[in-house]
This record gives structure tokens, C-alpha cells and sequence, in this order.
């Protein structure tokens, strides 16, 4: 079981955060508030207050050191999407293009980004709609996304 370092409370649930000692190793969605763990750093605050100050303002931009695991291609994917403005979004066949790659396994890495919002997976779109969003199509994963685009004013 993960032990998060910090819960904040969302209008769709809660945002969980793990940290190491200098890095974020992960960011989770749920419906339903957290407890978090008893292991707290000074990183684990500073990134708490930059999720805090991105709820607040959307056009708030992180500083925060990440730690991606992946192979070669999903950090590659990672980070094009990493350099999706504020208030924008791109298709995963734009970012397939760019990576001369395909839309599907853009996709598949973007659900496999364990630090959504720090990189921001849900500005990435199919070219006929929303896409997915944390390997779903609909429910609570959906829900999210669509209230972390309109949240950057994106409707969707």
C-alpha cells in the first residue's frame, strides 16, 4: 500500500502525492479523501503548495523536480506533453507524429504518466474528442479530465 505524504481536497475527491526525499515519484486521483501517511518532508510541503496554488490559479506553473520510470520512448512521450502550454491541447497524433511513433502507444504512455498535472496528460486529446485519461474511457478517470480542462478554461 502507498503511503502518500499529502491528500488535497478537490471538487472530484482528493489529489494524493508521493515524494522522495527531492522529487515527486507520483500523483493520484480519488473520488473519496485519503488519509495521508505519517512520513512528511520539506519537499512533500513545497509540493503541496504548488498543487494548492495550481487549484487556485490554473495558470500556475510547477517547479517541481520529477521522477519518471520509463523506457526511452514514454519519457520522450512525457516530455512533449511536458511543453503543452497552458490552455492548450494536442492530439495524441501530433505528438505520435513528432515522435514518429503511433497514436495508439502515445496513448498507452500517457496513461502510464504517474505525475499527471505535473505533466499534464489531460491537455493530450484524440482529433474526434476527449481521449482517455489514467487507461479509462469514462467514469471517475473522465470525470477528472474534464474538470482539469475546464478548470484551464478548455471546454470540453
Amino acid at each position: 500500500m502507498i503511503e502518500y505524504q499529502s491528500c488535497i481536497s478537490t471538487p472530484f475527491g482528493c489529489i494524493a502525492i508521493l515524494t522522495h526525499i527531492d522529487c515527486v515519484e507520483r500523483v493520484d486521483f480519488f473520488a473519496l479523501k485519503i488519509r495521508p501517511g505519517l512520513s512528511s518532508n520539506t519537499f512533500s510541503k513545497e509540493a503541496k503548495k504548488q498543487v494548492c496554488a495550481y487549484l487556485r490559479n490554473p495558470r500556475f506553473q510547477f517547479d517541481l523536480p520529477i521522477r519518471t520510470q520509463g523506457s526511452e520512448f514514454r519519457n520522450g512521450v512525457w516530455s512533449q506533453i511536458a511543453q503543452i502550454p497552458f490552455g492548450t491541447t494536442s492530439t495524441y497524433g501530433d505528438i505520435a507524429r513528432t515522435l514518429n511513433s503511433s497514436a495508439r502507444a502515445v496513448g498507452a504512455a500517457c496513461g502510464d504518466n504517474l505525475t499527471p498535472i505535473l505533466i499534464p496528460c489531460h491537455r493530450v486529446v484524440s482529433q474526434s474528442g476527449l481521449g482517455g485519461f489514467m487507461h479509462s474511457i469514462d467514469g471517475f478517470a473522465m470525470r477528472v479530465k474534464r474538470w482539469l480542462l475546464n478548470h484551464e478554461g478548455i471546454t470540453s
